[in-house]
């Protein structure tokens, strides 16, 4: 009876653990993974090797993708005006496992040496959103120029040749250099001559540049455009010309702008200095900056006699405050230029500044925000006096600050304080004040006041 109850309890026990066992989780043979784009290129840089300076050269990368979703690529960057990609908005999502060929184009105009560039995508890619792929390429010199860039000619008189030149050399191991065709604006104001010479490693040309006996008085804007042969390689380069066409007579600045700080009445700007390009003597008969400004004509104290002058502007005690513009008109005894003009630009600072020229007060429950110290500054050669200070409201009081104005005769300190509660919001002020200085007799200043 014992055994017969245990072969039974075993089988009890059987059953339940039997009951207890997880089913076995089907193979759907399917991943739960998020569907990820993985943007893959085997080679991220390049050597395209030599490249003869002028050549466009294409660079391409290989892009794959090799993730489980389609692949966008959002835009991509060139690190360098010199390299543009060709990649088109119907090319930029990439399947899972598809291949695209990324094109570029390599511009080695104007390069020497070795050069390094790169390309940056931008795509979907949660690991490498942005890729960088790079390109080395050797550029071998064709020719060297100089000056490489912009030609400054500086003053010139018409039917004068220019000193600067611009000399044409054959690269290092290229021998000869030829001008085989200039082209110049219609109407150009300059002529362009060539001219060989020897190098170390050959011949080298040069351009002269005269200025042409018609045209007038004024900058001078234009470009050339060459055509060289080296060694049988063609190239074409664009000269950008600048300078000043004179007469007998040429001054500086062009333009007396002074619109970077403010002028005082009373102030002497920067001098226009006129001078004859011939060192022919010639006379200043008058000057005129219209009704705020004083125009003073000095000669030279050095060079030949009549032949250098300055001319100093000072404004006038009336000069009105706020933005000025004129022209200084300088009649001359020159034939070519008798009438010289200059145009004159900047701001007439206030008999009376003011710093700062909004007070604002804010009632927060600190001294901070319920005072403020205002600075007002006559010119040094002024006594500035306060005569009287009046707030249109109550809550405002104004005291002059004797201690910190004490070193000073033309600077006064006031002190504004906050001294009663107000309604939550913005309020808006007052001050005037009353002084001793002419044309600023009475001075107004805002105030706003904020109550959290």
């Amino acid at each position: 009876m014992i055994k017969a109850v245990a072969v039974h309890l075993c089988f009890s026990m059987t059953g339940v653990a039997t009951a207890f066992q997880l089913p076995p989780v089907p193979d759907s043979g399917k991943s739960t993974a998020t569907p990820t784009p993985t943007l893959y290129v085997a080679q991220r840089r390049l050597d395209i090797g030599d490249v003869i300076e002028g050549d466009k050269r294409p660079v391409e990368w290989l892009l794959e993708n090799k993730g489980t979703a389609p692949l966008v690529i959002d835009r991509t960057k060139a690190g360098c005006g010199c390299t543009v990609v060709n990649l088109k908005d119907e090319d930029k999502i990439i399947p899972p496992g598809g291949r695209l060929t990324l094109k570029a184009r390599f511009d080695s105009t104007a390069r020497h040496g070795v050069q390094n560039k790169n390309v940056i995508v931008y795509s979907n890619d949660p690991a490498e959103p942005e890729l960088n792929l790079r390109f080395t390429a050797d550029v071998k010199t064709v020719y060297l120029v100089t000056p490489p860039g912009l030609v400054n000619l500086q003053s010139l008189q018409r039917g004068q040749q220019a000193r600067r030149t611009v000399e044409f050399r054959p690269g290092p191991g290229r021998n000869a250099i030829e001008i085989v065709h200039i082209q110049l604006p219609d109407r150009s104001p300059i002529r362009l001559t060539t001219e060989a010479f020897p190098v170390d490693n050959g011949t080298g040309q040069r351009l002269k540049i005269t200025v042409a006996d018609d045209v007038s008085v004024g900058s001078l804007t234009t470009k050339a455009t060459v055509k060289i042969l080296v060694d049988d390689i063609e190239r074409t380069r664009v000269i950008p010309i600048r300078g000043e066409i004179v007469g007998d007579l040429t001054w500086q600045p062009k333009v007396l702008d002074t619109t970077r700080m403010t002028s005082r009445p009373g102030k002497r700007l920067a001098p226009v200095r006129i001078r004859s390009t011939e060192k022919a003597p010639f006379d200043i008969l008058s000057a005129s900056a219209g009704p705020a400004f004083d125009v003073a004509v000095e000669p030279a104290k050095s060079g030949p006699r009549r032949t250098r002058y300055a001319l100093y502007l000072t404004l006038r005690d009336n000069a009105p405050p706020g933005p000025f513009a004129t022209t200084l008109e300088i009649r001359t005894t020159s034939l070519t230029q008798p009438l010289a003009r200059v145009p004159v630009y900047g701001e007439v600072a206030r008999r009376c500044l003011v710093d700062p020229p909004l007070v604002l007060l804010r009632q927060d429950g600190t001294p901070l925000g319920t005072r403020r110290r205002v600075k007002l500054q006559a010119t040094l050669r002024d006594e500035l006096k306060v005569t009287s200070m009046v707030c249109d409201t109550q809550a405002v009081t104004v005291a002059l600050d004797e201690h910190a104005g004490s070193r000073y005769r033309h600077i006064v300190f006031l002190d504004i304080r906050l001294e009663q509660d107000l309604p939550a919001g913005r309020h808006e002020a007052t001050l005037t004040v009353s002084t001793n200085i002419a044309g600023a007799r009475e001075i107004t200043i805002p105030i706003q006041i904020e109550v959290p």
